[in-house]
């Protein structure tokens, strides 16, 4: 029997053509998680050879095909975080607060108010803590009971800890933090390091979160890959063009409520092309259109504002290619206005 027309067949070879270069910090994941809830939508069900031809057919393989290799970012690092985390509240998005630093200006010794007994401290490609002091170096942080501390080119993102927050990696063995039936695409350890990232830091980090309410309805709710604030978070990223928020960079809160922070990967675009194109992979939804609609809420003011505050420091590490506040807002405000035009604005009530 022929296999030609097979919708798994052909998901699965688009995948296998994409493998080499998709990761979990590629944005266009964002695209694919709106476009996959859109199919369940219109299918009326979650069928996994109707969704797996969904995928084999979305534009975005081919977005998945293009390596990363020599794209850069589009303000420097510490600015995306701060930018990113600044408008996700304008369109209610739950995100810390970030304090930048510039230069060498906080002390690393054991004395610094930043730094207490328990601070554990974080390798980010290794994904290890040591309890042994060491000052924080490039690729490295340290988590403390206040803050996360990223030394980035330039200075310091210092991010507020989200108290009562537990990565919604903890809980993907109670709930689909990812959709299950990726792994259809691939062996589902690949599909786990995708979209269920590991979180660099071990649970206990993470004490004020009591294991009971691991259980709890509202906090498995939102830490699906599809629940309302899940979604919102994509649509944002899609926004800026930036990483995808996977299960370690998504938290949820005792509450039921969700947090999501990480924005230094803001990569830039030369166009504005991939917004047209998520508007027409969301269009047969007119809820998931909505959602991205909420974006246009970002005007000229919450951006000005936003870049406003970063410091004249951090423009100058050469390592984005926006360099300048005036490029930057020209550049931010023009992804605005074509958001607004694929998607309109919402009405005040």
């Amino acid at each position: 029997m022929s296999t030609a027309g097979n919708p798994i067949n052909s998901a699965t070879g688009a995948w296998k053509k994409a493998k080499a270069a998709v990761n979990s910090e590629h944005p266009a994941w964002n695209h694919l998680m709106l476009r996959l809830m859109v199919e369940n939508e219109k299918r009326g069900d979650d069928d996994r050879c109707h969704s797996l031809e969904a995928v084999a057919a979305m534009s975005p393989l081919e977005m998945l095909r293009h390596e990363l290799v020599g794209t850069r970012i589009a303000m420097p690092f510490a600015a995306n975080e701060y930018f990113g985390c600044q408008l996700a509240k304008v369109v209610g998005i739950n995100s810390p607060e970030v304090l930048l630093a510039t230069g060498q200006s906080l002390d690393w010794s054991m004395t610094n108010p930043l730094i207490d007994a328990n601070t554990v401290y974080l390798d980010a490609w290794l994904g290890f803590g040591t309890a042994a002091y060491n000052p924080p170096t490039a690729g490295r942080g340290i988590l403390t009971e206040d803050f996360y501390i990223k030394p980035l080119s330039g200075g310091w993102a210092l991010v507020r800890r989200v108290p009562g927050a537990l990565p919604v990696y903890f809980l993907r063995q109670r709930v689909q933090t990812a959709p299950s039936w990726l792994a259809d695409f691939d062996d589902e350890e690949r599909i786990d390091y995708l979209l269920n990232k590991r979180s660099p830091v071990d649970r206990l980090a993470f004490a004020d979160f009591p294991a009971e309410s691991e259980s709890d309805p509202e906090v498995l709710a939102s830490a699906r890959w599809d629940s309302p604030g899940r979604l919102l978070s994509y649509a944002y990223r899609s926004w800026l063009f930036c990483t995808f928020p996977h299960a370690s960079n998504s938290l949820v809160k005792t509450d039921g409520t969700l947090w999501v922070v990480d924005y230094e990967k803001t990569l830039w675009r030369k166009d504005c092309g991939d917004i047209e194109e998520l508007a027409k992979l969301v269009a047969p939804s007119a809820r998931i259109t909505a959602i991205c609609r909420r974006m246009s809420a970002i005007n000229s003011q919450h951006i000005e504002q936003a870049i406003g505050e970063i410091p004249q420091k951090l423009w100058e590490t050469g390592e984005s290619v926006l360099t300048s506040k005036g490029a930057a807002l020209d550049y931010w405000c023009e992804r605005a206005d074509e958001w607004r035009l694929y998607f309109g604005v919402e009405q005040s009530a």
